[in-house]
């Protein structure tokens, strides 16, 4: 079976998806893009394959994976792809592999702030299985790349039968909420040089391939400050030779300065989420060894 590509229209209820044949057209959605290809396509799903891009679903026992896998699509966004509006009934979450997406808060004025981002770490829609049902903030894709889609109903299926699976979405959610916070805390007392190293840190640790792509403008949007700062704290990171701007290609090529002339907001996120994310197998919960229904390991 050919991969199919189609289209996904936001701003109703429900996602409309357009099928077409695969032929190399580029379907437009703003200034973003869609593609789909289906998850039984041989090409991209197998019995041996396991997803070790996203660290949720590599984290899966293979019982767990085994069935999920059959449920799952990969998908293509390109970079400003609207995954989903504030106040949007979400149908599908995502697991980013190689793209990711800024978590940005909407002001009545129009303009918007980036609270987190969400990459190879964790998913994108966890309002569904924390009882929301509907999206609290808006979610664009911030860098070109693939993610697995996976329905609401499956994922509420599995919520509600496995204990690993469960385990893994609420401590990524409490991940996402220690992100978000401590980005608060970051953009009000913070310089903008250590708040872009954070936020550069924070973005190749959340994609496999080293290489943000990402406007002065939208870092000076995403990190609340004025665009002539952003530009300015660009080029002294440069001069370091900590990274390398074209274009709006930014390139690290030294994390270790970076991490140097970070503030603790970047230390922070990365132990909690560390912490938060262990292998299920070995982790304690509540002083117990980690038992559930449906759990393929005990310890």
């Amino acid at each position: 079976m050919l991969p199919l590509t189609g289209i996904v229209q936001t701003g109703s209820d429900e996602c409309e998806t357009v099928w077409y044949s695969s032929n190399g057209d580029t379907n437009f959605i703003g200034s973003g893009t869609y593609h789909f290809r289906h998850a039984d396509d041989g090409q991209y799903m197998d019995n041996h394959f396991r997803p070790a891009a996203n660290r949720l679903l590599d984290l899966l026992p293979e019982l767990e994976w085994a069935r999920l896998k059959t449920h799952l699509e990969r998908v293509q966004m390109t970079k400003g792809f609207i995954v989903h509006e504030a106040g949007q009934h979400l149908t599908h979450v995502y697991f980013p592999t190689t793209l990711t997406v800024s978590i940005r808060q909407t002001m009545t004025d129009g303009e918007s702030v980036e609270i987190a981002i969400v990459g190879s770490d964790g998913l994108v829609g966890s309002e569904i299985f924390m009882g929301g049902g509907t999206a609290a903030n808006a979610a664009v894709v911030q860098n070109s790349g693939e993610a697995y889609q996976l329905s609401a109903q499956v994922l509420m299926e599995e919520f509600e039968r496995e204990a690993v699976m469960r385990w893994l979405l609420l401590r990524h959610t409490l991940a996402l909420f220690t992100q978000i916070s401590q980005t608060v805390v970051c953009n009000q007392y913070h310089s903008t040089e250590q708040r872009l190293c954070r936020w550069l840190l924070l973005a190749i640790d959340r994609r496999p391939l080293n290489e943000p792509t990402v406007t002065s403008e939208l870092l000076a949007s995403a990190l609340c400050v004025p665009q002539a700062n952003m530009k300015k704290a660009l080029t002294q990171l440069q001069r370091t030779g900590a990274i390398r701007s074209i274009d709006g290609d930014i390139e690290v090529l030294d994390r270790t300065w970076l991490e140097g002339h970070t503030c603790e907001c970047y230390r922070v996120v990365k132990q909690e989420s560390d912490r938060l994310l262990a292998d299920p197998t070995t982790a304690y919960w509540n002083g117990q060894s980690f038992k559930g229904k449906g759990s393929m390991h005990e310890v």
